[in-house]
């Protein structure tokens, strides 16, 4: 699935958007609504919240994880069809997979803290204007469906697009 963040003027619009894509098959546990207007969010009907940091939308730092431990099973998978499987062998083996994974996890994380931290201030920056900021999990074949639909909008501007893997809408 992907992840559409798109940004808003104000609250009337985001509801706006959020009958249209309801009508189009996206239910509100894939739908989401960032607005400093705590208040707003609910008397519009909306599903949302006023942080990221109580959510878990941006979970970069778990897909770190995931790819770390893709390379050490990577590594392990290449070492075992290179080398002869003796005790000596298996403990290198073992040693070398530790590093593989540690140096991904390391580097991984670096990347995902820099990624977490440029989408937390792009969002804060439009938050931080009055602006709303829609967040829309949809399927590969959803996605050009749902694009060309808010493209109509004068209103609404696409921001990005990410996965949404080991980052669920919260509920």
């Amino acid at each position: 699935m992907k992840r559409l963040f798109y940004s808003t003027n104000d609250l009337d619009d985001a509801e706006l958007i959020s009958d249209e894509v309801h009508k189009q098959g996206i239910d509100d546990q894939h739908f989401f609504v960032l607005s400093r207007e705590d208040k707003g969010i609910l008397s519009h009907r909306l599903h949302g919240g006023n942080s990221f940091d109580n959510t878990s939308l941006l979970a970069t730092s778990k897909r770190a994880g995931v790819f770390a431990f893709c390379i050490l099973a990577l590594v392990a998978i290449i070492g075992v069809g290179l080398v002869d499987i003796t005790m000596q062998n298996l403990l290198w083996l073992v040693l070398v997979c530790g590093v593989a994974f540690a140096a991904a996890k390391m580097l991984a994380s670096i990347v995902c803290a820099s990624f977490d931290s440029y989408f937390k201030d792009t969002f804060d920056r439009h938050l931080d204007n009055g602006e709303v900021i829609v967040i829309i999990d949809v399927t590969h074949d959803q996605s050009p469906k749902i694009m060309s639909q808010l493209k109509q909008h004068s209103a609404v501007s696409f921001i990005a697009e990410s996965s949404n893997i080991e980052s669920p809408i919260p509920s």
